[in-house]
């Protein structure tokens, strides 16, 4: 929510998305963050049907916290890496990301999710309990 920007708010279907769950998934955090204090309700002036989870001044504060850590944490990790690993890494994901999101705009080959189903069936029953 932070990420969005004033006024840091979403609905549950937005950070269902986000953090790729359903919103029946993500349901329960916005309740125990609602407890907690650093996120509140508040209806859509102008559709009463739309509710989102928006910060609270603490829940900024708190997410800029957390913001500052992670960010540190992703310097410390690939420390091991060479400044030419590094780019070659970035480069790879850069990479897998555009795949992915080619692959999510392009419906599955039919006739290829047959053949993958078809394989599956022959491997299954080329194994027994015994081969365990």
């Amino acid at each position: 929510m932070r990420r969005s920007g004033p006024p840091h708010r979403q609905t549950a279907g937005e950070l269902a998305d986000i953090a790729l769950v359903t919103t029946g998934g993500i349901t329960p955090r916005p309740d125990r963050l609602e407890k907690a204090g650093p996120v509140t309700r508040v209806r859509d002036p102008d559709d009463r049907r739309v509710v989102y989870a928006r910060l609270t001044g603490r829940g900024i504060e708190i997410a800029d916290v957390v913001a500052v850590a992670h960010f540190a944490d992703e310097q410390r990790m690939p420390a091991e890496l060479s400044e030419s690993e590094r780019r070659r890494l970035g480069r790879l994901l850069g990479k897998l990301e555009r795949s992915l999101e080619t692959a999510e705009r392009t419906p599955p080959d039919p006739e290829a999710l047959t053949a993958a189903a078809r394989r599956d069936r022959t491997r299954s029953a080329q194994w027994s309990v015994s081969d365990c």
